[in-house]
């Protein structure tokens, strides 16, 4: 079986994008049943619009996905017009689930799919959650913890409109997307964009995102003394450049979750961060600036390139706003790099948009969209996801 097939299209008639990449596709490779979609969220009004004409002219009924302010498709970022990306493949249908939760929708789905589920070894998702939502993160939680075995990647969709997602049909859920197991081989990385400025700490006193104490020492009194004396003197500095990083035991390597700093009390030492902590969890300080994104960018696929063993048959590219135009500029140079674009062989699909590996989404989404901007995820579909080679 060869690779996904891709295409995407710009135009301000929805119809005319989606008969554009019905186009780029045609004709189909045999089989095909599945696909992913990206739009930006001009087109979130039209959503149901398209689905029901992709899957009229492609026989093509599983798709799942969501909108974005900004989508990438091969080495361009799109933002500001309406436009469309897919991906569309062939997989067994008994190696895979379409879930959409919301309310007690996990509860049935588990009911639903039991047997299936104990029969895996391992599940994979790919999911999308509703960032206005306070379900969301309890869903992704229990998700995470009721499916045995399970690792996810994906984030919450972005919109200046409405927050339409996609599971085979369109949905308004807190969390959906698709399910694999562990016949569809992926690998995974996670670049930050940040790097440690700081060794490991442990926060001693807290009480939810506010934390008094780190290794039993006022917490501002630890920070101040790993970011240094000049920005000490100027605590407003800081924004946008310090994060907070709490290590990850579940990913895949020694990495951390980026937090923002959402604010300081420098009266009582607090610091106040964009996420739910615990006491006695790590902590670590980190630095953010285009440089350093850039740096740990290059190595994240460095890292991943030695561990591709077979050809690539497809990628998707999770990313956040934060990143992008506004961190590397508006030239998308950082879809440009040779071993990128070498490594998906152009069947990258990305999706710009409020995006974090989901396992690591704030505990409160709904308030900030900047809570959980600050990761993406690179997955990697391999060889043996489609055993024929990329011509």
């Amino acid at each position: 079986m060869d690779s996904f097939q891709f295409a995407v299209a710009l135009d301000n008639n929805w119809e005319n994008l989606t008969e554009e990449c019905i186009r780029q596709i045609t004709p189909l490779a045999p089989n095909t049943n599945f696909g992913f979609i990206y739009t930006t969220d001009y087109l979130a009004d039209k959503l149901p619009n398209i689905i029901h004409l992709l899957k009229s002219k492609t026989g093509i009924d599983h798709w799942v996905g969501t909108v974005g302010i900004g989508i990438c498709a091969g080495d361009s970022e799109i933002y500001g017009t309406p436009a469309i990306t897919i991906m569309v493949s062939h997989f067994d249908e008994n190696n895979y689930k379409i879930l959409s939760l919301a309310d007690s929708g996990l509860t049935e789905f588990i009911g639903q799919q039991t047997e299936w589920l104990n029969q895996n070894q391992q599940h994979f998702g790919v999911i999308h959650g509703d960032p206005r939502s306070a379900d969301t993160n309890v869903i992704v939680n229990q998700v995470s913890r009721f499916i045995p075995n399970s690792y996810f990647v994906g984030g919450l969709s972005s919109s200046q409109s409405t927050y339409p997602q996609v599971a085979g049909l369109v949905c308004d859920s807190s969390v959906s997307g698709v399910l694999f197991n562990e016949k569809i081989k992926v690998l995974t990385s996670m670049t930050q964009g940040c790097s440690p400025i700081s060794e490991r700490h442990i926060i001693t006193e807290c009480d939810r995102n506010f934390i008094y104490k780190i290794n039993d020492e006022p917490a501002l009194d630890v920070f101040k003394r790993d970011i240094g004396e000049v920005l000490s003197r100027d605590l407003q500095k800081v924004a946008g450049y310090i994060f907070i990083g709490l290590p990850v035991e579940r990913f895949e390597g020694n990495d951390y979750k980026i937090r923002n700093l959402m604010g300081i009390d420098i009266n009582s030492d607090v610091l106040i961060v964009g996420d739910i902590v615990e006491k006695d969890q790590v902590i670590q300080f980190c630095k953010r600036d285009n440089q350093t994104a850039w740096q740990d960018h290059i190595d994240t696929l460095i890292t991943l390139k030695k561990r591709i063993t077979s050809p690539i048959r497809g990628a998707l590219y999770y990313s956040c706003l934060g990143r992008g135009k506004h961190l590397f500029g508006d030239e998308s140079v950082i879809f440009r790099l040779s071993d990128f674009l070498r490594m998906a062989k152009y069947r990258v699909m990305n999706y710009l948009a409020i995006l974090a590996c989901l396992p690591y989404l704030s505990k409160s989404p709904s308030k900030s969209f900047n809570l959980v901007c600050n990761a993406s995820t690179l997955s990697i579909i391999c060889k043996k996801l489609f055993p024929k080679s990329v011509k």
